[in-house]
């Protein structure tokens, strides 16, 4: 009994400690930006949020279920949220490990799995970026007076995603007889055989 409610306690206590402790160093700034809030747009930013949050979950949903994890979208929204909150804490985006853990525990899932999960999501948010910042490309150089290197030091690596990409979708049809390419290419195996 005293295991599973200090698995609750300890960490909330800890939790409630850094928030303390952060507003305690910001509280007067905090106060200054709270008096020249426009309270729509802080209801429409935590709205936004909230759906970004429920979107990512449905992302990630989605990645679990082509590795044969079936959650709901409440749990996998929870996941993104624990994740992130972490995150908050933990440097260099290690916080997201913790999804690894969540899925050991409650889904009985691998550690490979909870890697996986999380290393295509983050070739999903790339690509999106990649995405983004080629729609927005037209729109900096016909506003901004830039030079020309600057085009191809955003093209090229643009470029290169799409190259890897390319060489991604396309490994999964490749077959070979070396063992290395084998080994790196674990679907050719699977072909094989």
């Amino acid at each position: 009994m005293w295991k599973k409610v200090s698995a609750v306690v300890i960490p909330t206590l800890i939790a409630v400690g850094i928030v303390v402790y952060m507003l305690y160093r910001v509280w007067d700034e905090l106060l200054l930006t709270l008096e020249h809030a426009v309270i729509p747009f802080l209801f429409a930013a935590v709205g936004i949020c909230v759906v970004a949050w429920v979107l990512r979950g449905y992302r990630y949903r989605f990645i679990l279920q082509g590795l044969d994890i079936r959650k709901s979208l409440g749990f996998a929204t929870a996941c993104i949220f624990i994740s992130q909150t972490a995150n908050l804490i933990v440097p260099a985006r290690l916080g997201d490990l913790v999804r690894m853990l969540i899925l050991k525990h409650e889904d009985d899932a691998t550690y490979s799995q909870g890697f996986s999960s999380l290393v295509v999501e983050r070739v999903f948010d790339i690509l999106m970026i990649a995405v983004l910042g080629a729609f927005a490309l037209p729109f900096v150089l016909a506003v901004l007076d830039v030079p020309d290197w600057f085009i191809t030091v955003i093209l090229v690596p643009l470029a290169a995603g799409g190259i890897f990409f390319a060489v991604l979708l396309w490994s999964g049809r490749m077959q070979s007889e070396n063992r290395i390419v084998v080994a790196v290419l674990p679907c050719s195996a699977a072909h094989r055989s």
